[in-house]
């Protein structure tokens, strides 16, 4: 976290390798409310931007709001995700489902069982 502070101090554009594993390390931290800030701040950022959410970013904003016990935030992040255009990885489709199965929403654990099957080499 230090190394974001000092690349801010100095000057330094953040971008979003940088963002992802700062959410990465709030999440470790259990800081789930500056990992979600961090998350906004790249939703925020222009689509064509260095700092723009990749697949990655997404993932781990996901992944630290539902460790963190935010469920309905880290749906939104799905959500965002897909709005996005931006195609989930295998890893991405797992915490979607198991969001979405603690959320109580089966159903939509459900509905991701096809489209997972069809994008796994046979």
């Amino acid at each position: 976290m230090q190394v974001w502070e000092d690349a801010e101090g100095a000057g330094c554009q953040p971008d979003c390798r940088m963002a992802t594993t700062l959410i990465e390390v709030c999440a470790r931290k259990g800081d789930t409310g500056r990992a979600l800030q961090t998350y906004q701040r790249m939703r925020q950022a222009a689509v064509d931007s260095n700092m723009a959410p990749s697949v990655h970013a997404y993932t781990a904003a996901m992944r630290a709001a539902a460790e963190g016990g935010a469920w309905q935030e880290a749906l939104q992040i799905w959500h965002d995700m897909m709005e996005a255009g931006c195609k989930p990885t295998g890893e991405c489709f797992g915490c979607t489902m198991i969001v979405s199965l603690s959320c109580g929403l089966a159903h939509m654990s459900l509905s991701l069982l096809p489209i997972v099957y069809l994008r796994s080499p046979m």
